[in-house]
């Protein structure tokens, strides 16, 4: 049982290293000034119907590369907020927007924590894996971008 728990363990060592890593990228990009830099290019040019789409777009994209759900939340989320507010669209809905799309990115890249749990729990090869999972995720993922935008354009 010793062995097992310190396997576990050792496999859920490469998330919590990318969540370290995300946390201060996060913290720095806010003592840069990047939201208010995200406001003052965007202004009130970006539509309120088509930001909550956007921000799923951009969250599933960014978790999609750098593997984590919660670093792309952290990175993601002032910006979201932000550009919420300036652009009168649903705070809600906005972060909504980016946590589902870090869930996609989550289940879908190849180098994040959770798919690689899932494929070892699955004793499958990842590859293998990851050929026959993807079709369902960007379904959904595809699904979930035609939700975001009619709730964006009702609100």
């Amino acid at each position: 049982m010793t062995s097992d728990v310190i396997s576990g363990g050792n496999k859920i060592m490469t998330t919590l290293v990318i969540l370290a890593l995300a946390w201060p990228l996060a913290s720095v990009s806010q003592a840069l000034g990047l939201n208010e830099f995200i406001q003052q290019n965007l202004g009130n040019s970006m539509p309120s119907w088509s930001v909550a789409v956007s921000l799923f777009i951009l969250s599933s994209a960014v978790t999609y590369f750098i593997g984590s759900g919660w670093g792309a939340a952290s990175l993601l989320m002032p910006i979201a907020i932000s550009i919420a507010v300036v652009s009168g669209a649903s705070i809600p809905l906005c972060a909504a927007a980016i946590i589902t799309g870090g869930t996609f990115g989550d289940v879908t890249s190849p180098v994040a924590g959770m798919t690689n749990m899932s494929s070892n729990i699955a004793h499958a090869d990842h590859m293998k894996y990851l050929k026959y999972a993807n079709p369902y995720n960007f379904i959904s993922a595809g699904i979930a971008a035609i939700l975001f935008l009619i709730v964006g354009i009702i609100n």
